[in-house]
């Protein structure tokens, strides 16, 4: 691997675990943390109302992992209008199967029933800094 090169990338996971923001509702930008874990592509809190991205970096170690059938996770963290926090784990397993669990149990306003829900989904693809499954089947 020529240095340049080695830099560069050195660089990019570097600046995968700064942050611009504080990771409360109403921040403008994502808050991200990398961790040195293999197969842990990260942590992302998003700005309320899911206005926020997924850096590509991190999009990209998942997705990656998920299609080399290699296991991966990442914890996404996003806001209710009101502020309550939803946090969705996806973890790639075999054959680019990925688990997704949801919960919302700190949703104040989210009803009755069950607040953690788990589903296994196929195929994931970036999109626009969102990561979109598709066949998807609650567990």
């Amino acid at each position: 691997m020529n240095a340049p090169f080695a830099s560069a990338v050195c660089f990019a996971l570097l600046m995968t675990g700064c942050s611009a923001s504080d990771g409360m509702p109403g921040s403008s930008r994502p808050t991200t943390t990398s961790t040195r874990q293999a197969g842990d592509c990260g942590s992302v809190t998003l700005t309320q109302n899911a206005t926020g991205r997924i850096p590509e970096p991190i999009l990209s170690c998942f997705v990656g992992a998920s299609r080399d059938n290699r296991p991966a996770r990442l914890r996404v963290v996003e806001f209710t209008t009101e502020g309550d926090p939803i946090t969705t784990v996806y973890t790639s397993g075999p054959g680019g199967q990925v688990t997704v669990v949801v919960d919302s149990r700190q949703d104040k306003y989210a009803g009755i029933g069950n607040h953690l829900t788990v589903q296994l989904c196929d195929h994931p693809t970036p999109d626009r800094g969102r990561l979109l499954l598709s066949s998807c089947v609650k567990k």
